[in-house]
């Protein structure tokens, strides 16, 4: 139902005149790796992989955008011995702008805020606990560069910075993703 309604969105949207008054709308799959904490059973940073979509409605200059993704982690403990198992859902809302660097390559800076929800499942001894970890909601802020394909169509890299624990800094989490991004109309 929720595919069906944001296709009818999309299409609703490509027609209007504003559509094609240089407002561009922009769906762009996404993968990346993100440096996460991870508090079970014991405190340490590690890397995951994760997955999604951003939804991107504006201009060239100035946009509002809409990103979800979703990282999972299996890990094996040494001690006690056992697996550590996390899924993270992760929503974005915020601005993105930009500015030529050349006909091909663009710059873009982008800020707002992400919602996060994780749930974490530890094993051991045949027995599993679940913690699921209280939705939470922080600032970020990026910076990467698009590549230009086709007028319709771009390759993008990006990091972004997820402020968990302002202004000590040493909480943070750092994203690095890329993207192929198609543009509408």
């Amino acid at each position: 139902m929720k595919k069906i309604a944001l296709t009818a969105a999309l299409a609703a949207w490509t027609l209007t005149p504003a559509a094609h008054a240089g407002i561009r709308t922009s769906l762009e799959p996404i993968i990346g790796y993100e440096r996460v904490q991870i508090l079970r059973p014991d405190p340490h940073s590690t890397n995951r992989m994760f997955y999604g979509g951003r939804l991107t409605v504006g201009s060239n200059v100035f946009a509002l955008e809409a990103e979800y993704t979703r990282a999972e982690l299996e890990e094996t403990n040494t001690s006690p011995t056992g697996t550590t198992t996390s899924v993270a859902d992760k929503a974005k809302a915020g601005l993105r702008g930009g500015f030529a660097l050349g006909r091909l390559l663009r710059m873009n800076l982008r800020a707002g805020a992400q919602a996060s929800k994780e749930s974490i499942d530890v094993t051991t001894g045949g027995s599993t606990s679940r913690t699921e970890v209280p939705l939470s909601y922080d600032p970020y802020g990026g910076a990467g560069f698009k590549l230009m394909l086709t007028p319709k169509t771009s390759l993008s890299a990006e990091v972004v910075a997820v402020f968990k624990d302002f202004p000590s800094m040493s909480g943070n989490e750092y994203q690095t993703s890329a993207g192929f991004a198609i543009s509408l109309p």
